[in-house]
């Protein structure tokens, strides 16, 4: 089963889902090294932590 079907399932039978925002690649593993069930992400969060700038778009996807 994939993560993405548990993390479904478990929001369709109503239970807790533990999660815990994360700015970067390392922040992102030891949130799911630490045991969450799902990690979130925020443009700014990743514009801020690239940049120390204002999430308006300056980086790239590469």
């Amino acid at each position: 089963m994939s993560h993405a079907r548990m993390l479904r399932d478990r929001i369709e039978a109503g239970q807790t889902v533990w999660m815990a925002g994360a700015y970067d690649v390392l922040s992102a593993r030891l949130v799911a090294d630490a045991g969450f069930d799902a990690v979130f992400t925020t443009g700014f969060g990743v514009s801020a932590s690239l940049l120390g700038e204002p999430d308006v778009e300056l980086y790239t996807m590469t």
